[in-house]
């Protein structure tokens, strides 16, 4: 009977071990961002300063510039701040046939592959973040002989980040996707703001805290008006927030 009665236990333990390894942590446990922590990836994900997709737009228009050429080639890397921007250019002139070079007189449309990487430690909306910059973008610039960048196309986000805010800590490893769509930047402008159009994305990818991962999804709007501060729309949410591009910082 004791062996008997040893075996009932033995078998009941081994149902409880394979019960506790079969269950994912993740059905006791749910990773859920606050609004302000969705806020700071968003900051992230689309300001200059964070190496966000504004900073990618400011350098694809100023490829439309003749001043561009005085430093640099149709393959050819630049640095702004810390993010170091990969560039391979391809020009068209105003009857959409290939060009050797870029030439102010001719060249009415560009295309833009860009891959931007760096490493940073920066305080964006009151939040501590550490990224690892991974980003790649196809961007058609056009309009160029009427002083003016259209731009369209789309890109990816592979970037990692470290975010730690009032006492929170997480780590993202990106996974996110972005259009862009007729963004219009003048380019008489001394800072080359975007004065019309749209960029959706869907920022996101696997988030670790305290242990437990989670893959997120953020899907977004970004509409420009011109100025440094853009609204920014959680697509699936009843949420809008101001960000000013300039600075990473959220505006009340």
């Amino acid at each position: 009977m004791k062996f008997v009665l040893k075996l009932i236990m033995m078998a009941v333990a081994l149902l409880l071990v394979t019960a506790c390894e079969d269950e994912d942590p993740l059905d006791q446990f749910d990773i859920d961002l606050t609004d302000e922590q969705k806020a700071e990836i968003i900051v992230n994900d689309i300001s200059g300063p964070t190496g966000g997709v504004v900073g990618q737009l400011q350098v694809a228009a100023s490829t439309a510039r003749e001043s561009f050429y005085r430093f640099a080639t149709n393959d050819t890397t630049i640095s702004v701040f810390w993010v170091q921007h990969d560039l391979d250019l391809t020009f068209y002139n105003n009857s959409g046939s290939e060009s050797a070079v870029f030439s102010p007189l001719s060249t009415d449309s560009l295309t833009v592959q860009s891959t931007l990487t760096g490493d940073t430690s920066i305080v964006a909306s009151g939040a501590d973040v550490d990224i690892n910059m991974n980003r790649s973008a196809t961007l058609e610039v056009g309009s160029i002989l009427s002083r003016t960048a259209v731009i369209n196309g789309q890109g990816t986000d592979q970037s990692s980040q470290s975010i730690s805010s009032d006492g929170l800590s997480y780590d993202l490893n990106m996974n996110g996707l972005y259009n862009v769509n007729d963004v219009v930047i003048p380019l008489s402008e001394v800072i080359l703001l975007p004065q019309s159009g749209t960029v959706t994305g869907i920022t996101g990818g696997e988030l670790a805290s305290n242990g437990l991962t989670a893959n997120i999804e953020i899907p977004y709007t970004v509409t420009f008006d011109g100025s440094a501060v853009v609204t920014v729309t959680l697509t699936n949410e009843d949420k809008t927030y101001r960000v000013n591009v300039l600075t990473a910082q959220l505006v009340e």
